[in-house]
């Protein structure tokens, strides 16, 4: 039977052990990077700092998690090999023992796993609930820096709380334009790749000229063009967006320009968008699906500032145009199917949103943020979701980046009994067992080419049978401790 030893603020006082260990130079370094990856009123800052430790531990994984001592623990954030932590006896024991004890201070111990594999766990009480965190897979040394890490660790996530956005006067609401910071409503990525982007960002919102968003279908195109908007000197004036594909082309220049009055009976007079955005952002969605004559009347527009209605004189504007899209402009320039002289006239800055896959840090905190929208939208506090739910989503790329992970959240806190923590049974079975597009190699080798097809068609197996290795096993026509003895041979996971 696995020992707990745990480590309070007594027993640090009095155990020779403790007193004995050297302190190490670089705990001291490591807990200043935990300093600054917390930063104040979000949670989500959590999901930054556990790549910290897990460095500082050589472990395989890390994961922080909320219990109120019944069903799974609600997973608050996760980095590496966590996902199946909770269903090790000795680890699990360890957590019930932490919150029956009810103890006020901080809880951490080491536990052996199997023999050979080791865990660093530690527990805190916090408004009723045990805060949980766990290190896994180090290099096998109980070593006293490590739990001193996680006390460190779990007091700075506990102290860390989430604040709802102050919503002050016009004057304030321009200070925080002119201070770059981001709308209530708007998660910011923590990203490298994003950083990037909101440096650009910060640098030609000022600016008067047109700029062009580039990015994939769902990475939130328009969030980034509204937040430009409202960095600009033009966030008084309005917001009018439009999606080019959308519109017919019979209605386009109508849509587009206005209509005048008299033009025809039965015909209302209408203003169009470029009027409506007058003093404000044009923002045109998926220009690259503009029709080609009505490219040249946009593209005389920019250079004259000016627009004629059907049946009208023409009228000046004065608007900030921010076009984006998900098409390769190049491309089409090269196939004659966009005007170069129009990509030149509106890329007077390009700005790139990178795809979900490669900002896989921020899935954690948008998993919080779509829980939450959408448990409030139907009246009940969040959910929450299971530590192994949560790595199934971190490891997803997400083809439909933010939109996809956003439409799966909403269908799993619909699909949720009210007040439980979401059971990753309900992950759509794609996103929960992805298939991998690779072919059978060239290689005649008889041995290499039946282990190819073995792992293809146990991944299939897997895949219809939900993860459940018995029925995974029937499935294939095997034993469950045959299909185990083939996944360990074929290193799956």
């Amino acid at each position: 039977m696995t020992s707990y030893p745990s480590v309070t603020a007594g027993e640090r006082r009095s155990d020779p052990a403790l007193k004995t260990q050297s302190a190490d130079p670089a705990l001291g370094e490591t807990i200043e990077r935990l300093v600054e990856a917390f930063r104040p009123g979000t949670e989500s800052s959590a999901g930054e700092a556990l790549p910290i430790v897990v460095r500082a531990t050589r472990a395989a994984g890390a994961a922080l998690c909320e219990w109120n001592g019944r069903g799974e623990p609600r997973a608050i954030a996760a980095c590496g090999s966590a996902g199946r932590a909770f269903e090790e006896i000795d680890v699990a024991r360890f957590f019930i023992d932490a919150y029956r004890r009810r103890d006020p201070e901080t809880f951490c111990a080491t536990a052996l796993i199997d023999k050979d594999r080791r865990y660093a766990c530690g527990a805190l009480r916090r408004g009723g609930k045990e805060l949980l965190t766990l290190v896994i897979g180090g290099d096998g040394q109980s070593r006293f820096e490590d739990l001193a890490l996680l006390r460190v660790f779990l007091r700075m996530a506990d102290s860390v709380r989430p604040e709802p956005p102050a919503r002050g006067d016009a004057e304030s609401e321009a200070r925080a334009a002119r201070a770059g910071d981001f709308p209530p409503d708007y998660i910011p990525s923590r990203s490298p790749a994003m950083a990037e982007t909101y440096r650009q960002m910060r640098l030609v919102a000022p600016a008067d000229f047109p700029l062009l968003v580039l990015g994939e279908t769902g990475v939130g195109k328009e969030h980034i063009v509204r937040i430009l908007h409202t960095w600009s000197r033009r966030r008084r004036g309005p917001f009018v967006a439009v999606n080019c594909a959308a519109i017919p082309d019979t209605l386009l220049e109508a849509e587009m320009f206005g209509i005048g009055r008299g033009v025809a009976s039965g015909v209302m007079e209408r203003e169009g968008k470029f009027v409506q955005a007058d003093g404000g952002t044009l923002f045109l969605d998926e220009i690259g699906e503009l029709p080609l004559p009505m490219q040249a009347k946009l593209l005389r527009v920019l250079q004259d500032h000016e627009v004629t209605p059907v049946g009208a004189r023409p009228v000046k504007v004065d608007m900030r145009v921010v076009a984006a899209t998900n098409a390769d402009l190049e491309q089409k320039m090269r196939d004659g199917r966009f005007r170069s002289d129009l990509y030149y006239r509106i890329a007077g800055s390009v700005i790139r949103v990178p795809p979900l896959r490669e900002c896989q840090a921020d899935v954690t905190g948008l998993v919080e943020h779509f829980l939450r929208k959408f448990a409030a939208e139907l009246g009940r506090s969040s959910c929450g979701l299971t530590l192994r739910g949560l790595e199934m989503l971190t490891r997803y790329p997400w083809p439909g980046n933010v939109r996809e992970l956003e439409h799966e959240m909403r269908r799993l806190v619909h699909l949720s009994p009210a007040g439980e923590v979401i059971d990753p049974s309900l992950i759509s079975e794609q996103i929960a067992f992805p298939q991998r597009d690779e072919p059978l190699s060239s290689s005649l080798d008889l041995q290499t080419r039946v282990a190819e097809l073995e792992r293809q068609l146990i991944e299939q197996a897997l895949r219809r049978s939900r993860g459940n290795r018995s029925t995974a096993a029937r499935l294939l026509g095997l034993s469950r401790n045959g299909l185990a003895m083939k996944m360990a041979r074929l290193e799956l996971d």
